[in-house]
């Protein structure tokens, strides 16, 4: 049987006016997406269907988006074209063409406002922990009658005055649990609203992969260095504690 291959042919656009060209930083990841202008304009082509009907292109204002059939432009939902496809227009990669300016932060507690603004939201859909923010008193107690077989399956860092545990299965301990997305951790129960802005977030605050990124519930966040985690030992624990 021949496959349903409507949906795979259909083209889509989005134009917007050109003074909004740094909004698209929110799809610069985007990586299959090109952009043009006509000097009044700005046009975006090559969209996946899920990007063409993604809230994160809807929530770009003054942004309309076209289906192209037969050299008209639809846009969705009508029955009747807009307009026609600009010619002359010269493509180029959205990533090459967007530079976005998110302001430097110190890397620690602070807030990523002006260029995103990112918003921690509960989710629907848990997610297997595999970090725990534990106090150093709570870890004293309790490490002695964590096996050993668990132990090394764990890395742990002080931040904070807290510790830092990574590693699955997490441990149940008091503590606050966190799950992992790519290099971001999240509490659990929580997500970011928009979840595909996640590769772009690390991008900006993380460009060469070297941190971890935990976020709290009110969107701040901070950065800890992965070459910081050590394996789990009872004597390393200790250790570390006498110097503190």
């Amino acid at each position: 049987m021949a496959k349903n291959t409507e949906n795979s042919l259909k083209e889509y656009f989005a134009v917007l006016p050109r003074e909004k060209l740094k909004i698209l930083g929110n799809i610069r990841h985007w990586e299959n997406v090109q952009v043009s202008s006509d000097g009044e304009e700005i046009w975006l082509k090559n969209f996946s269907q899920d990007q063409a009907f993604s809230p994160i292109l809807k929530i770009i204002p003054d942004v309309k988006i076209y289906e192209l059939r037969e050299g008209l432009l639809f846009e969705i939902g009508k029955s009747v074209p807009s307009r026609k496809l600009s010619s002359g227009l010269l493509w180029n990669s959205l990533q090459m063409s967007i530079n976005i300016e998110l302001p430097a932060k110190n890397l620690l507690q602070n807030n990523v406002a002006e260029s995103f603004t990112i918003k921690i939201i509960p989710s629907e859909i848990e997610k297997e922990s595999n970090v725990l923010i534990i106090s150093l008193e709570d870890l004293d107690t309790h490490i002695s009658s964590i096996p050993e077989f668990r132990q090394a399956k764990l890395h742990w860092v002080i931040a904070d005055e807290k510790v830092i545990l990574l590693g699955a299965p997490m441990i149940s301990l008091p503590g606050k649990t966190y799950w992992q997305n790519g290099n971001h951790f999240l509490p659990s129960g929580y997500d970011f609203q928009f979840s595909i802005l996640s590769q772009e977030i690390n991008y900006k605050l993380n460009s060469e992969n070297q941190f971890y990124i935990f976020w709290k519930k009110d969107g701040r966040y901070f950065l800890i260095e992965k070459q910081k985690f050590m394996p789990l030992s009872i004597s390393s624990f200790r250790k570390t504690k006498l110097i503190l």
